[in-house]
């Protein structure tokens, strides 16, 4: 039997509106659409210590697709990836599942609030 786990893969719905007057957290021009929609996040080098990536420059990066002098190489951003990465792995669990047909899928980490 096989078993799948996944956890803390984010995103937010976009389409959501907050109850009691409370903004809606859009991080980018184009968030507010149904679906998961992508936090940015500010990057860091694999030890913390440098900051790769500000979150004012990531939100640029997902303002322009990656295609912006102020969005720097060193945000990382992939235009095709970071702009669906849940719709992604969703797409690739369900062909691994098709050939693995899993008993359990395990969904782990602090995803749930």
């Amino acid at each position: 039997q096989h078993i799948f786990a996944i956890g803390d893969w984010g995103g937010m719905d976009g389409s959501l509106n907050p109850i009691e007057g409370r903004p809606h957290i859009i991080a980018y021009t184009w968030g507010a659409r149904a679906g998961p929609s992508v936090f940015p996040r500010t990057r860091w080098d694999m030890h913390h210590k440098v900051e790769l990536c500000s979150h004012k420059q990531f939100i640029e990066c997902f303002n322009s697709h990656g295609d912006s002098s102020e969005c720097p190489d060193s945000c990382g951003y992939v235009a095709g990836v970071d702009a669906q990465p849940q719709q992604l792995v969703a797409s690739a669990m369900a062909e691994r599942a098709a050939l693995m047909d899993p008993g359990l899928i395990l969904n782990v980490g602090d995803n749930f609030y």
